[in-house]
């Protein structure tokens, strides 16, 4: 079943005009037909709407300060002009990366402007041989980098890139295999998929090691039939804080190294696909986790 789609936002104001204008002149949605005449103003955003409506007397207003964050998504390489539109309209922003831009809308919400990395532009930096700190080049053994992956599996490029652009679809997709879990050879492929997105990803940048959402991988489909969208709280801790220790070869300062890593695996899950269970499984991954699995690792037998 595949899971809900957007269906409208509803941004609840005192002046629903000079709140339309901002995001009709600022962001550049477009007025779309319908809405309670004087009460709301309806905007096109792809098959989605966004509803500005006017706040009733008393109502609570947007938490000053609040990270809430609604992201509009954008075409690559269109931040430069939308930086400049938010500066022809008055808007200062608030933080940047390499594919968004975080600014607020006159109400106070936090808004952003997004694109997925162009799979492409990150395959061209394979083109440039690898080398070390004295400019010379590196011996094959280097092309670890975060896009080796990528080029061993060559036309999956591609695919990596629609997976990021539909994301219902892809799962919808996980789910499938999931339901059909004698289908090993499907499975395997949408975990390289996901793998492969994870490594084109922002997040994947402070990367120590592929290893660890491959294994994460394994003990998901092996202890439980799932996948690592569809793991919950629960489930995560135990493959964490259980399994991994008593099955892969780690020390104790292997431990925030794993942590880190699947903390940033989790967080690009949840950026990418909201899988459900997102939030609880980045709070096992938390305060405390590192020592909670520092004390497990030196209880382990042979430490």
């Amino acid at each position: 079943m595949p899971p809900p789609v957007l269906h409208h936002l509803a941004f609840r104001t005192r002046d629903i005009e000079e709140l339309a204008a901002f995001y009709t002149s600022a962001v550049g949605l477009e007025v779309r037909q319908g809405g309670s005449k004087g009460r709301s103003i309806w905007l096109a955003l792809g098959n989605a709407i966004v509803m500005i409506e006017l706040a009733d007397p008393g109502e609570l207003q947007v938490n000053p300060g609040s990270m809430e964050l609604v992201c509009f998504g954008i075409s690559v390489n269109m931040l430069p002009y939308y930086r400049d539109r938010l500066l022809a309209y008055g808007v200062a922003t608030e933080g940047e990366t390499p594919y968004s831009i975080y600014f607020r809308d006159p109400d106070g919400r936090r808004v952003g402007l997004s694109h997925y990395p162009e799979v492409r532009s990150e395959m061209a930096k394979l083109d440039t041989p690898m080398t070390d700190k004295n400019g010379e080049i590196a011996p094959d053994g280097a092309a670890s980098s975060r896009f080796a992956v990528i080029v061993r599996k060559g036309g999956r490029a591609k695919r990596v890139g629609h997976l990021l652009a539909h994301p219902t679809e892809f799962c919808a997709a996980f789910a499938a295999v999931e339901a059909a879990s004698e289908d090993r050879k499907a499975w395997s492929e949408l975990e390289h998929d996901l793998g492969d997105a994870f490594l084109l990803s922002p997040e994947s940048v402070d990367l120590d090691s592929m290893s660890s959402y491959e294994q994460l991988f394994q003990f998901a489909r092996g202890a439980y039939g799932r996948t690592a969208l569809s793991l919950d709280g629960k489930q995560l801790a135990a493959i964490v804080f259980d399994l991994m220790p008593r099955k892969v070869l780690m020390d104790v300062e292997d431990a925030a190294l794993l942590i880190g890593d699947l903390r940033l695996f989790y967080a690009f899950l949840r950026r990418a696909f909201a899988p459900l269970h997102a939030g609880d499984c980045l709070d096992v991954l938390g305060d405390g986790a590192v020592e909670r699995l520092e004390i497990v690792l030196a209880r382990a037998p042979g430490q």
